[in-house]
């Protein structure tokens, strides 16, 4: 990104705690990524496989997840 320094692991280590409690909750996962998918659909491809990426570093099975869900909506 223009003027930002790219983002290191340690940036990613508070929104990986957030996202493990969000995922030892009953239907946590489920009820994130009802939430965030539908507007990922309405972002072009690129923005989205960007967004993706973004989510994998906080936790791969993060990315997947999203990855399965949001082409299963196409």
């Amino acid at each position: 990104m223009i003027g930002y320094p790219d983002p290191t692991d340690q940036d990613f280590e508070q929104p990986r705690e957030l996202w493990h409690i969000i995922y030892k909750d009953k239907d946590g996962e489920t009820q994130f990524l009802d939430n965030i998918i539908p507007t990922m659909k309405e972002i072009p491809s690129n923005l989205q496989e960007q967004v993706l990426k973004y989510f994998g570093r906080v936790e791969k099975s993060l990315e997947d997840a999203m990855r399965e869900r949001l082409n299963s909506r196409k």
